[in-house]
Parts: structure tokens; sequence; C-alpha cells
């Protein structure tokens, strides 16, 4: 959620690599949001028990329960995410 990969923390497990430029330089709200809207759309619709890595889990692991947002950064810090900053 944070192309430029800016973040205030210095975790220790952190995996972005920050030497190498960012592709993006600000965040596109509106393609994030339809690709959420598209993905929750296919799992509400019970769809995706019918891809082959997930056909063998047990129906109980289908239920949706929580939705994250993660990038290379700190997602609060996203300007343009939050439209109160």
């Amino acid at each position: 959620m944070n192309p430029d990969k800016y973040c205030s923390f210095d975790c220790i497990y952190c995996e972005v690599d920050r030497r190498t430029p960012p592709r993006e330089a600000k965040l596109d709200v509106d393609a994030m949001a339809a690709e959420l809207h598209k993905t929750l759309t296919f799992v509400l619709a019970g769809k995706l028990h019918e891809r082959p890595f997930y056909s063998a889990l047990s129906e109980e692991l289908f239920t949706l329960r929580h939705v994250a947002l993660s990038g290379d950064g700190e997602p609060t810090l996203a300007p343009n995410f939050c439209p109160s900053r």
C-alpha cells in the first residue's frame, strides 16, 4: 500500500529492499479498490475452492474472516490512502 517503500519503522524482520528504487511513487486507490472488490466477489461466491491449490482444504477454511492490506512500507504512511490527511 505504500509503493514508495517509505517507512518510519526499522523492523528486524522486514524484507523490503530499500536499496532498489520503487516501481510506483503513488498508491492507486481506485485500482486497489477494484482489485479488492474483484477478489472479495470471487471468494464470497465460493469460487476459491475451485482453484486446484485450494481444492483439498476443508470447507471451514473458506469462511472470510479478515482482510489484510500490506505492501512495501508502512501502510498508514501512504498519504492518499486516508482522506483525512
